[in-house]
């Protein structure tokens, strides 16, 4: 097997690991449960519109710090994005951390205090100083 298969594998399950809960994790730990692989199909459908997710999410990022308000920035996730599992995907992408057990709503304010909260904070500090 080359180096370039076994790194896209390694690459696959690091992607399966990370999805894991905090409590199947301790499973793990204590040695009771133990961790299996399976081999599925991707359906090309899927790969299609995770290629096309990925190209928006820098245009999303973009949006969102121009954003003035959180509002407006809810307002874009809400156009942008179907559901809570393609809101987690983004919410990786921009480094913010969300919980699996967080609802749809707790997932979007999350994303808006880490893109669009941080610089209006920041903004807000910096013209304080002056």
């Amino acid at each position: 097997m080359s180096k370039k298969v076994i790194s896209k594998f390694l690459q696959e399950l690091i992607e399966q690991l990370e999805t894991l809960t905090d409590s199947d994790l301790k499973k793990l730990e204590t040695g009771e449960y133990t961790l299996g692989l399976k081999v599925s199909k991707v359906s090309k459908t899927n790969s299609v519109k995770c290629v096309k997710k990925d190209t928006s999410y820098l245009e999303v990022e973009e949006k969102l710090s121009a954003c003035v308000s959180r509002e407006l920035g809810l307002e874009i996730l809400n156009n942008h994005f179907a559901n809570k599992r393609e809101l987690e995907m983004f919410a990786k992408y921009v480094n913010v951390y969300v919980m699996k057990q967080d609802k749809v709503d707790k997932v979007k304010e999350k994303i808006i205090e880490g893109t669009v909260g941080a610089a209006l904070r920041s903004s807000a500090i910096q013209e304080s100083d002056t």
